[in-house]
């Protein structure tokens, strides 16, 4: 009985989990929860100030946007004022931080007055590099810490390869949502830049389907389910007459003359004349298109028409004058 109790409780101690893997899963979960990087440094600084005692912190990230360069993304125990305007170019693989950055390994780096050291004084601090997100890129940052005591040193060596790749990771969602919201402003100034043109402005794809058009190609050439049938049917001759004029540019290669094309108005039905400007355009992604603005030369039309009628009834006076003038005679 006894040597089985014995046997229960070693069994249960082996089963029951280590406190110090305990605190290290809840960080795990922790930097999980993290929204961006800088939050997950603070998270994983706030924790190595608590498990490992360390009382001034700074970790540091590699960016890329502006050049490879690391700035701070967060601290513990150093003023704001020493981490404002810090940045090491990695370009100078010559700086120290740089060098334990290629280096892959932590490193001990002595004061020695040097710039990368000022964030946290004089005293000689431990850089630690954060492990990549994938083994052939360079480290994601770099983690300097002091005191470290060999005792915390294994808890600072664990956080430098487990946080690197989480902060990898958030900076790429980050980078993406920037890029994706830039380009989101770019499409909403586009489509404000083209949209105050009074022209007709489309592209369109190689088989005449549009992809992009400003308000007043859009009240020509589209329509919806929702519109009177006398618009659609307006809208629809609009379009095959459009893909016709389409269809001899492409035919006429590039050298092709500039064409008129008679339009409906799909609100009052009136004729309109439209002279065709279009361009071959060509896109890695989207392939080949064709980029056309639609100049309205209905009142020049008309203006001509008057003109040249005009002119056939002076010269139509200017005869009959000169024959009742012979006759006088």
């Amino acid at each position: 009985m006894a040597v089985a109790r014995m046997r229960t409780a070693r069994t249960r101690s082996r089963l029951q989990p280590v406190g110090g893997a305990e605190r290290r899963l809840e960080l795990l979960e922790s930097l999980l929860m993290a929204a961006n990087p800088e939050e997950c440094a603070r998270r994983a600084l706030a924790w190595l100030q608590r498990r490992a005692g360390i009382r001034r912190a700074v970790c540091l990230a590699t960016r890329t946007s502006e050049g490879p360069r690391l700035v701070p993304l967060a601290s513990t125990g150093v003023p704001a004022a020493r981490l404002s305007g810090f940045s090491v170019d990695l370009e100078a693989r010559d700086h120290p931080l740089a060098q334990v950055l290629f280096s892959s390994r932590p490193i001990v780096l002595a004061s020695n007055g040097h710039a990368p050291v000022a964030p946290l004084g004089t005293t000689p601090i431990q850089a630690i590099p954060l492990r990549a997100l994938e083994p052939n890129e360079p480290p994601a940052g770099l983690l300097l810490l002091t005191p470290l005591s060999p005792a915390s040193a294994v808890d600072a060596q664990w956080l430098g390869r487990v946080l690197g790749p989480r902060l990898a990771a958030l900076t790429a969602a980050t980078d993406l949502e920037e890029t994706g919201q830039q380009l989101r402003r770019e499409h909403t100034l586009l489509y404000s830049i083209i949209n105050t043109v009074t022209d007709p402005i489309l592209l369109t794809d190689a088989d005449g389907r549009i992809m992009i058009a400003n308000a007043r190609a859009e009240a020509l050439l589209a329509t919806g389910e929702d519109q009177s049938e006398g618009r659609r049917r307006a809208v629809a001759l609009n379009n095959m007459l459009f893909s016709a004029v389409l269809s001899r540019h492409a035919l006429e290669g590039a050298g092709a003359p500039r064409r008129e094309v008679p339009l409906a108005d799909p609100v009052d039905g009136s004729d309109l004349l439209f002279e065709v400007l279009s361009s071959v355009t060509s896109d890695a992604r989207e392939g080949t298109g064709i980029v056309s603005v639609l100049r309205n030369v209905t009142d020049l039309q008309r203006a001509t028409v008057e003109i040249e009628e005009n002119y056939r009834r002076l010269r139509q006076t200017e005869s009959e004058a000169r024959a009742e003038r012979d006759r006088s005679r």
